[in-house]
């Protein structure tokens, strides 16, 4: 009989310590929580933007203004038709065309030259010229039906939208001459593509004398192309 009772004290005994470490355990939890194991939370995806990509650049010796499309599309813009007639005779167009005048990009750089010039660069790699009286809009044009026109007047823009679209062929930035007479300009100046404008200040210009010389004024533009190009692209050829 004292065997059995001193099994149930010693049982009660056990069980009250266990009863104690539990509630102890217990109480250790609820002060203390175990973290969240890392594996089971939920991912998140970081919201950073990424940094907007610039389609334009247009400098100077003195100065640098870089573009996204947004940027450009913020800037005072102009709408006409213009189209062009290429080296073949074919002529295409006139479309309708929206986009920056050239003079307002150049007016950001600050201060512009008297005498000057522009390099538009392609992304291509391709070089297209214009001096400042084709910047000033007087170009070598034809009539709507190819036939020599003699020098017109056509307004240079950088365009982004053709017939209200944003452009495609050619784009997303093309040169393009508006010409509200529908008179056409010469296709090699359209360049597409455009990545850059440089403004280049002119030193006095060379004089090359044609006597005797049939032309017609495709030619002497691509004669004009081809001085620049080979000769000094800071000179511009002027004929008499």
């Amino acid at each position: 009989m004292i065997v059995l009772a001193n099994s149930r004290v010693l049982l009660t005994v056990i069980v009250g310590v266990l009863v104690l470490a539990a509630g102890l355990f217990t109480f250790i939890l609820l002060q203390n929580p175990v973290p969240p194991n890392p594996t089971n939370t939920t991912n998140t995806t970081s919201t950073t933007t990424a940094p907007e990509i610039i389609t334009l650049t247009v400098f100077s010796d003195n100065a640098t203004n870089e573009y996204t499309m947004a940027k450009l599309m913020e800037l005072p813009s102009v709408s006409g038709s213009g189209g062009f007639k290429k080296s073949t005779g074919t002529i295409l167009g006139p479309f309708n065309y929206t986009g920056i005048l050239v003079k307002t990009l150049l007016q950001e750089l600050g201060e512009i030259p008297v005498d000057y010039s522009l390099e538009v660069l392609s992304s291509d790699g391709l070089t297209t010229y214009f001096t400042k009286l084709q910047v000033d809009g007087y170009f070598t044009g034809y009539t709507p039906e190819g036939e020599d026109a003699g020098i017109i007047n056509s307004t240079l823009v950088l365009a982004y939208y053709e017939n209200g679209s944003p452009l495609i062929e050619g784009g997303p930035l093309r040169m393009v001459m508006l010409n509200e007479e529908g008179n056409l300009t010469d296709g090699y100046l359209w360049a597409k593509d455009v990545v850059s404008i440089r403004l280049v200040r002119e030193v006095e210009p060379r004089i090359l004398q044609l006597e005797g010389v049939a032309y017609n004024s495709s030619i002497i533009n691509a004669c004009w192309l081809n001085y620049q190009l080979l000769e000094n692209p800071e000179w511009p050829l002027i004929f008499s």
